[in-house]
């Protein structure tokens, strides 16, 4: 039997097959698996792992919530679901909502602002700044 973050990592690179991100690359492998090895430099917990991997998949693909429960438990859907900006929701509120929300959004959403700011000449300098702020204010 697969593992909760075996079994993320597997259906996170399935549901991303073909996707790249903004500089054409591999959208699994140079995103979504770089925000899980942030995630697993800070924690072992399984969620917060397969959390991570999972953290874009249902902006990103025609995965529902409920696939995300049923697949892989309260925890992780509600995690997931904290994650997932709906829309008409301003950023700055989607990033209060994270931080009022459980540890594991919290802990994800840090870790994918990381990677996003790791090569912040990949993204417009609007973006730049709108990160910058919600690293400060998820601190």
């Amino acid at each position: 039997m697969k593992t909760l973050v075996k079994k993320a990592r597997d259906f996170a690179k399935k549901m991303h097959k073909g996707h790249v991100d903004k500089a054409g690359k591999d959208y699994f492998t140079y995103h979504l698996a770089i925000v899980a090895d942030r995630v697993k430099a800070k924690t072992t917990d399984p969620v917060a792992i397969a959390t991570a991997y999972l953290h874009d998949i249902v902006e990103d693909t025609d995965v529902g919530i409920d696939v995300i429960r049923k697949d892989f438990g309260d925890a992780v859907a509600d995690a997931v679901g904290i994650l997932t900006r709906p829309i008409g929701v301003t950023y700055a509120a989607y990033i209060d909502g994270i931080k009022a929300g459980d540890k594991t959004a919290r802990l994800v959403k840090l870790a994918d602002l990381a990677d996003h700011l790791a090569t912040p000449d990949a993204i417009p300098d609007t973006l730049v700044k709108r990160y910058k702020k919600a690293l400060v204010t998820l601190g």
